[in-house]
């Protein structure tokens, strides 16, 4: 029974494994070269933006490096409470950008 159980969560782990090398290669491939660093632009809700911040974050960490350089951040409709909250979380880091306004 263990047999069984350990050897299905190996070729699972395993199909996993191969189905995201084949996604990476994929997206090197149909890459130009030359292309800058995109920068991934996200409008925060105020019900959920602090979950969405930090989703954002933790995509661009595990993303490779190249792939995104910064997170462009619009939080024009947030109360006043929540975009300090919001940019308390991001004081400390170089790659977010903030857009207040959409004008």
């Amino acid at each position: 029974m263990w047999t069984v159980i350990s050897v299905s969560f190996v070729v699972i782990t395993a199909i996993l494994g191969i189905t995201e090398i084949l996604r990476r290669f994929w997206l090197f491939i149909m890459r130009p070269k030359g292309t800058p660093s995109a920068i991934m632009v996200i409008y925060l809700k105020e019900e959920i933006a602090i979950q969405q911040l930090r989703y954002a974050l933790e995509f661009l960490n595990w993303e490779k490096p190249g792939d995104f350089s910064a997170v462009a951040v619009i939080t024009a409709e947030l109360s006043e409470e929540t975009h300090k909250t919001v940019k308390k979380i991001a004081k400390d880091r170089n790659d977010i950008i903030f857009c207040d306004n959409l004008e």
